[in-house]
């Protein structure tokens, strides 16, 4: 479930009080405070997982899209994290990693945050080599040269 507080009443408000058995998680604020854009993980009885990134108004939940959405069978699949907006909140990037089995393959992508059109690849996983600190696979940058973790 994901809430916002009230600093001034101390009030905390639910907005993804769906009755669902969903994992809602990880939100984040767009640059003008007006969205969230979050995670959203449901299990899947034949499958598996299904993983989806929405966006939705974050004074009271309302007005949810449903951006990406990708399916998970148990040992292979695709699962979304990291989701953040863009400085100008026109775009969103997220971490989407397939994997089989214990072979990950992060990428980072962008999209439009207003309907998840759009979707670009930013940066690819590359493999890293034995005893690298970033362990078994990191993000590399074209631009800047910066790894980060996975």
């Amino acid at each position: 479930e994901i809430f916002v507080l009230n600093l001034e009443s101390g009030q905390r408000r639910n907005l993804t009080n769906d009755r669902t058995e969903n994992y809602d998680t990880l939100p984040s604020w767009s640059p003008d405070g007006t969205r969230l854009v979050f995670e959203s993980s449901s299990h899947v009885e034949e499958y598996g997982y299904r993983d989806r990134i929405y966006t939705m108004d974050a004074s009271d939940g309302s007005d949810r899209r449903l951006l990406a959405q990708a399916l998970s069978e148990f040992g292979a699949g695709v699962t979304f994290s990291g989701t953040t907006y863009s400085p100008d909140g026109k775009k969103i990037a997220y971490l989407q990693t397939a994997f089989v089995s214990d072979d990950a393959n992060p990428r980072l992508y962008k999209m439009n945050a207003s309907d998840g059109s759009n979707k670009q690849l930013i940066y690819k996983a590359v493999k890293g080599e034995p005893g690298d600190p970033y362990g078994d696979a990191a993000l590399r940058s074209p631009d800047w040269g910066v790894q980060v973790p996975r």
